[in-house]
């Protein structure tokens, strides 16, 4: 019997022995993005909420650990986040996905979705890609994930062609 996770989760560093890197930047102004949401580098903004509702692949900078504090200039506060670190370093997400097929699915590209409550997780669907699966990673009651099973977490490497400094 398949198994189904969640329709989203919070993003974790995959595979390292010490924290996620953080980092802090000028935040953009008018910022209202909810903890958790994809954040984006935009010149002249400082740091963003990445669009709602399509697929995310380029000048990204990590995930929001706090939210947006809403200022109404540039660079008055800084925003927080996660951040994708270029040279392969996995983070873990929700891949969503009706059925799981290890073959089919392992190293394919996907791109990085945010609904509007500010949860991300990858889509393989669309011409959009910013990185790639390389693999499930077991549920958390400690069995594989299965050919079958409905939106596991993944392991998900942000291409460095996606990532913005």
């Amino acid at each position: 019997m398949a198994q189904t996770g969640a329709t989203a989760t919070v993003a974790r560093p995959g595979r390292r022995k010490v924290g996620a890197i953080v980092r802090q930047s000028p935040e953009g102004s008018s910022q209202t993005y909810p903890k958790g949401a994809l954040l984006a580098r935009v010149a002249a903004s400082g740091i963003v909420m990445g669009s709602t509702a399509e697929l995310q692949s380029t000048g990204l900078v990590g995930l929001a650990i706090s939210s947006g504090q809403n200022l109404t200039a540039n660079g008055l506060k800084n925003a927080t986040y996660f951040a994708f670190e270029k040279g392969g370093a996995p983070i873990k997400l929700t891949f969503a996905v009706s059925s799981w097929t290890g073959t089919a699915h392992r190293g394919v590209a996907g791109a990085l979705y945010m609904d509007t409550n500010g949860s991300v997780w990858v889509s393989s669907g669309g011409a959009s890609t910013c990185g790639t699966i390389l693999d499930a990673v077991d549920w958390d009651n400690g069995v594989p994930v299965a050919d079958g099973d409905v939106n596991p977490v993944v392991y998900f490497v942000v291409a460095d062609a996606a990532i913005a400094y």
